[in-house]
Formats: C-alpha cells, sequence, structure tokens
C-alpha cells in the first residue's frame, strides 16, 4: 500500500542523527589496542548471522544472478584456449608463499593480482574486447597491504585486497564505491583436506623458477600453465547440471545430502570478509555486496544483503582456473546495479540552470525524462535524485526525490532493518518540490505491516492525536523478489529450502515525512515537558484505541513540531517495529516473543536472558529511562545533547544485554544505586528529578518487589501485565502529577 498526503506546515527545523554512534577500529594486522573492539564486532557479526547463511550454492548460478553472466555466456567462455591458463610465475609465487606458513597472507596479494590481471586480459584479447589501455582496464585490485586505512563513520579499517571496477588504477578505494572485497588466508596448501563443502584439491603442484616474483601485468607475458579440470565444465553449464562432487568428500557423505543447508557460525576468515562487506553497506543506498574468500588454492564467492548470506561451492584454482576465469570476465561486465548499488539513483544528464538572453541565468523546469542512471557509485548522495516506481496507482508518476544532503542516520549492521535516513525534497505532482523532508529506507520482515500504513491507521483511528504523529507524505513497500529483484530471490537452488531454514524475507520500505527536531532541540524544560507528555499520551491512545504497541521507544523517537501559530507538539516517531494487538489486546505470538527495542532504553524483562512477551507496561519504563538519559545529557539552553555519556549509564550501553539488564534493575531497586546516577543530574532538570523521576522510580520499584514476590509465591490470580495494576498508564500519569487531556469520540473532529 502506498500513499500521497497532503504537506505538514512547519517551521524550518533541523534533523540530527538517530543516535549517538560509538567508533570502533578493525584492521587485517589488528593491534592490541583494537583487539578488543574487533574480537566485539565479530561476535555481533557471529549472532547476527546465525542461521542466516545459504550454503553450496553453485558458481554458475551465482555468476548469472549476482553479475549477471548467463548460462549461454559461461559456455562460450569456457571454450576459450586462454580461460584455463595460469601466468607460470606469479603461480610458482603463489604456491612458494602458500607452503611457507612464516610468510604475511598480504604476500599472496601481488601474485594472485597478476594471476588475475594476466588471465583476464588474455580471456579479453581472445575475445576481441581487450582495450588499447590494458593499464586502465575495467577491472583491478587496489591492494592496501592491510596497512593502509579507510575510513568510515563507525571504523578504521585496514584491508587487503579491494575489487576496483569504473575507475583508473590512480583511484584509491573507499566503501561508497568499493565493488568487491576480498580476504586471503595462506593455511591451505595442496593435498591439505578442505572445509566441508568444497571440491576436492588436485596435487597439480607446478614448479617455479627460483627468483623472487617480480613481474607486473604490464610486463613481457610469462609462460602460461594449463591444468584441465576432471571433468568437462562446459558439458555441465550447456547441460543445466551442476557442478558434481569428487566421490571422496570431506566427510564421505553424499553431496546431495547436504545441498542447500544454511551455516550455523563463520570462521575468523568469514567473520573478516563479513566486516567489510558490513563497512560497504553501511555507507550508501546499496542493496548487497560481494565478497571473495581466498584461503592458500580455496577460492569461495560470498553474498550480503540485509536478509540473508549466500556461500557458493569452493573450487580449487589449480584445479578449476577456468571458474577464476569466470568470475573475472562477469566482474569485468558487471553494471553499477549488479555489483549490488541502488538502482533507484539517477543524475541530471543536463544542468538545472541556462544563460538566458543578456547573461541572466534561469532555472529550467525540472523534467523527470533528463534523469540518467548512475554509471559508476559515488561518494555521497548529495545533489543525487532516487526515483522509484509509483506504488500508489497505476500510470502515476514515479516517486521521485532529491537527496540534499549526508545521511542523518546509518544503519550499523550487516544483517537486519538496514535503515537509512536522509534529507530530500520531494518532487510533488510532477512540477514542484516540497522542501524540508526526510527519506526512510529500511528492509522489514513481510510479517511486518508497513510503518506507513500503521501510521496512517493511527492518525485515523485517534483523530485527537493526528497531529502527534509523523505527517507521511510517501509511504510505499517494494518486494525483493517481484520489485527489487535480489539476486539471491532470484536463485532457482535456493527456492526449494526457502520456507524452512528460519530465514525471514525482508522487502523495502520507504516513506517520506518532514524533518521534526529533536527532543533535546525544544527551548525550554515546560516545552520538554509537554512535549513528553504529548508522546506518553499519543502512545497510550494509540495503544488502548488503535490497538498498536508501539514496542522501540528511544530518546530518538521523541520528536519535536513547531506549528505556524509557534506553539510546541510532541511527535511519536518510528513505528516500524510497532505490532497490531489481537483480538483480546495482546501482541501476537508472532510478535510477541521477537525482542525489540534500543537498549539504554529496553525495559529490563526484555533484557533477561528469559525473553518476556512485550507489553504496554514495558514501554512505560522505556518513556521513565529516556526521561532519565535527557536530564543527564540535555543542555536545553544550549539545545544540545552531550556528547559523553555519564559515567553511570554507560552500563546502560551494554552490547551485553543481561549486564545492562543488571545495572538499571540496581538503579531502580537501590536508592544508593540511584543517588548515583541523580547525581549527573543537570541543573536544568533539577525540578524534573524531584517532580518526575524520584516518584516515577518509586513506582517502578513498587512494581519490581511486588512482580518478584508474586513469581517466588506461583501467585497465578496476579496480574503481571500491570504488575498487580501497579504500571499503567493511569499511574504513571498521576505519579507525575499530571491530568491526561481529554479525549473526545472518534466522530469529533481532532483537537488542537
Amino acid at each position: 500500500m502506498a500513499s500521497w498526503l497532503s504537506p505538514h506546515s512547519s517551521r524550518s527545523s533541523s534533523y540530527s542523527d538517530a543516535a549517538r554512534l560509538s567508533v570502533s577500529s578493525q584492521s587485517d594486522t589488528h593491534s592490541a589496542a583494537f583487539l578488543q573492539t574487533i574480537n566485539l564486532l565479530k561476535f555481533e557479526l557471529q549472532i547476527e548471522t546465525q542461521l542466516k547463511l545459504y550454503d553450496d550454492i553453485s558458481l554458475e548460478d551465482f555468476l548469472q544472478h549476482v553479475w549477471g553472466l548467463s548460462a549461454e555466456k559461461q559456455k562460450q567462455l569456457l571454450k576459450l584456449e586462454s580461460i584455463k591458463k595460469l601466468d607460470s610465475t606469479a603461480l610458482a609465487e603463489y604456491m612458494r608463499i602458500v607452503a611457507t606458513k612464516e610468510l604475511k597472507e598480504t604476500s599472496l596479494h601481488k601474485p594472485f593480482t597478476m594471476i588475475s590481471e594476466t588471465l583476464l586480459q588474455d580471456i579479453l584479447d581472445e575475445l576481441g574486447e581487450l582495450g588499447k589501455d590494458t593499464d586502465n582496464m575495467s577491472l583491478y585490485t587496489w591492494d592496501g597491504n592491510g596497512s593502509t586505512i579507510i575510513k568510515s563513520q563507525f571504523t578504521h579499517s585496514k584491508p587487503g585486497l579491494i575489487a576496483v571496477r569504473w575507475f583508473p588504477r590512480a583511484f584509491k578505494p573507499d566503501w561508497p564505491r568499493t565493488f568487491c572485497v576480498l580476504k586471503f588466508k595462506s593455511k591451505h596448501i595442496p593435498n591439505t583436506p578442505l572445509e566441508d563443502g568444497s571440491c576436492d584439491l588436485l596435487p597439480a603442484y607446478i614448479a617455479g623458477p627460483d627468483d623472487p616474483f617480480t613481474s607486473s601485468p604490464s610486463s613481457s607475458r610469462a609462460r602460461k600453465v594449463s591444468v584441465e579440470a576432471p571433468f568437462d565444465v562446459t558439458d555441465a553449464i550447456a547441460t543445466g547440471e551442476k557442478r558434481k562432487r569428487s566421490a571422496k568428500d570431506v566427510d564421505g557423505n553424499d553431496a546431495k545430502k547436504q545441498k542447500h543447508r544454511t551455516l550455523t557460525s563463520l570462521t575468523h576468515n568469514q567473520l573478516q570478509l563479513a566486516t567489510y562487506a558490513l563497512e560497504c553497506m553501511a555507507v550508501s543506498s546499496r542493496y548487497y555486496i560481494t565478497g571473495i574468500l581466498i584461503e592458500g588454492f580455496v577460492i569461495t564467492l560470498w553474498y550480503y544483503d540485509c536478509t540473508a548470506i549466500v556461500r557458493t561451492q569452493s573450487f580449487d584454482l589449480i584445479a578449476f582456473p577456468q571458474y577464476l576465469g569466470l568470475i573475472l570476465y562477469a566482474m569485468s561486465q558487471a553494471t553499477v546495479q549488479q555489483a549490488g548499488f541502488d538502482p533507484h539513483l539517477y543524475v541530471l544528464s543536463t544542468p538545472s540552470i541556462e544563460k538566458a538572453p543578456g547573461d541572466a541565468v534561469v532555472e529550467k523546469p525540472f523534467d523527470i525524462a533528463v534523469l540518467t542512471r548512475l554509471s559508476s557509485p559515488v561518494d555521497e548522495l548529495k545533489n543525487i535524485y532516487m526515483k522509484l516506481s509509483s506504488k500508489i496507482a497505476d500510470h502515476q508518476p514515479p516517486a521521485v526525490f532529491k537527496l540534499v544532503g549526508h545521511p542523518l542516520h546509518v544503519y550499523r549492521g550487516l544483517l537486519g532493518r538496514g535503515t537509512m535516513v536522509y534529507p530530500v525534497s520531494q518532487l510533488i505532482n510532477n512540477k514542484e518540490w516540497l522542501n524540508d523532508l526526510i527519506l526512510k529506507s529500511s528492509w522489514q520482515t513481510q510479517m511486518c505491516t508497513p510503518e506507513g500504513d500503521i501510521i496512517q491507521h493511527l492518525r485515523k483511528t485517534i483523530p485527537a492525536f493526528k497531529d502527534h504523529l509523523p505527517d507521511i507524505k510517501y509511504s510505499a513497500a517494494y518486494s525483493s523478489k517481484d520489485d527489487l529483484k535480489l539476486p539471491r530471490t532470484q536463485m532457482p537452488e535456493l527456492k526449494a529450502t526457502h520456507e524452512h531454514n528460519g530465514i525471514e524475507e525482508r522487502d523495502l520500505y520507504i516513506l517520506s515525512m518532514p524533518i521534526y527536531k529533536k527532543l533535546w532541540e525544544v527551548e525550554s524544560i515546560a516545552e520538554f515537558k509537554r512535549v513528553f507528555i504529548d508522546c506518553v499520551e499519543c502512545h497510550y491512545h494509540a495503544y488502548k484505541d488503535g490497538k498498536v504497541l508501539h514496542r522501540d521507544l528511544s530518546e530518538s523517537n521523541l520528536m519535536v513540531w513547531y506549528t505556524e501559530s509557534g506553539s510546541v507538539k510532541g511527535i511519536l516517531n518510528d513505528w516500524d517495529m510497532a505490532s497490531e494487538l489481537d483480538t483480546d489486546g495482546e501482541t501476537p505470538p508472532s510478535a510477541a516473543l521477537r525482542r525489540t527495542g534500543t537498549i539504554p532504553f529496553m525495559a529490563c524483562d526484555l533484557l533477561n536472558v528469559k525473553l518476556s512477551v512485550h507489553r504496554y507496561r514495558h514501554d512505560l519504563e522505556s518513556f521513565f529511562y529516556i526521561l532519565v538519559w535527557a536530564a543527564t545529557h540535555y543542555n536545553i539552553e544550549k539545545r544540545i545533547r552531550e556528547a559523553n555519556t555519564k559515567r553511570p549509564l554507560i552500563y546502560w550501553m551494554q552490547k551485553d544485554m543481561v549486564q545492562a539488564c543488571v545495572r538499571k534493575s540496581n538503579f531502580i531497586i537501590f536508592y544508593s544505586k540511584a543517588e548515583i546516577v541523580f547525581e549527573h543530574i543537570l541543573s536544568e532538570f533539577k525540578d524534573v528529578l524531584t517532580d518526575w523521576i524520584v516518584p516515577l522510580r518509586s513506582l517502578f520499584r513498587d512494581a519490581f518487589l511486588s512482580a518478584d514476590d508474586a513469581y517466588r509465591k506461583n501467585d497465578t490470580s496476579y496480574d503481571f501485565s500491570t504488575c498487580g495494576g501497579l504500571i499503567t498508564f493511569e499511574t504513571f500519569m498521576r505519579t507525575m502529577g499530571m491530568t491526561p487531556r481529554y479525549v473526545p469520540p472518534l466522530s469529533i473532529p481532532a483537537v488542537n
């Protein structure tokens, strides 16, 4: 479902980061100072990717559906003489390094680059597609040697090889424009058993010269070595059959029994490759990223999108050099969109201004027809256009947005929602621009109701709070399979097992709305309190009357809107994790046991190892933590949020949710612990501390102890949903000394 709605009138506003982002660092060769950070990052990735990996996908399918190399073209390429021949000098040096365990893995970069670039040149030459400028081929590798830093918003990384396309050799890669990431490991040597899922290694060691490896792709060609495959790969592709394993599989099992299984965990090197993929997914509007893991002679292709990871069958470089040739050619021909970049990004093909008679400069009328799809990636999206097919009704013009600044929020993760927020202008009626908007894109599971639909439902069912909900300008959902045709969704090998492996498909949700101010950007404590109460009341009526529970309250979701008259209103934002209640007014089983929230503001019950059903009172507890956080960090006079987290609250931000739970529980239960936090309350919030925070803490303390006592006694009559009636909207408001506003029946127009 999609919609166009009339604009909200709004005073000029700003939209800052949705959350303060921590900074970590990583590199191929990690320093001791960064070790804990790297280990934490990999630990998080290990958890994030559990049961989200498709294994054993054929290389043929991967090349066809990811990089667009058709089966027919693969068949043609495999008939080439050059595709089976590797540079002998480079190959000998590569083998020597693999066999020498003491050498660094970065030593493999140079000979592998020589092998790859000479092989690709030979293939292009035999096809008659090799241009004159061989120094600037359509594909090459940039070598950071594990020592050159590539910065991102989150980390300072030191990758090894990066595949570069569309840019000259003088180009220094950055994560927004990286085509494909590579990771080397030199542990595998000839006759060493491979990990499960790869073909057998063949003892095809070719002796090389004793001289050190010094040649380059532009030097005179060295002798090529041709190694025949143990079966006819061309016939396999021509008949549609996939590559079969040797009869001597690593574990001796029938290969069919292991087909399409999902891996449960990643190895150290696979995690390192995944960290590079994460960097690429976290910097721009990108739908997927690819990676190549090279473990000695064993090569595996990887694909990452927000739903799952795909890993191909591994192959041996010595036994199957033609597979490397297929990979290189496919990469050299892939379009920007086939590299995983957002296919909806465009630039203006003609200037938007022109000179009029008398040298006057006038702005030309905007014309959608002159938008041209990006032919190469960009390092930033400012002044880039996004054109999406309209989902409102047939024959509607595309939805067009101009990205006018840097992203306001960037998702930090490889799998999951992948939420990005951009400042934009939106084209209305194909002729005029609506300014001061944000565009939010996120990948939501198909079981979720689109955020735009939730908000529209609430604006209709609780009209008295219409002005306290985001004013959606455009909202649409795009199917990963049918609309976007993500490569993973088009692979026939995955379709048979998709419903049974626990992987939930995600679709792209797009919505736009006005830019609202952050909670700390109010002009006074009185306005802060007004906005806070607005959001508490809106949240309650969304639950009571709209039958929707928010479930993801944080300081970033309580926003501020100044009307044209100058009055202030609280806006409760970010309903993408909200749950529609069932007929009994409960969170449905499909969503009840899904852990949602932002750790510093999550209720203690939801941080426990034993996950609790998400209830209304848990969101009230989140409101309380937001209040404490604001009172310790918001400088209302300067309208800023203090950058450094106050020491007693650092533990609330722990990735270890149990530790965060313990710290917050202690704050609630023990006054001596609460006093330590109260010492950091800013002077502007002293009255808020006395009138709201201290009484609310006592309310939650009584509730915690009451629930614990009932649990200990196994009291089956106790109402855990409200802690025996202690935590309700009415008790929450009464404890703060606030009287809920009168809300007219649905038939009465909205109140101001």
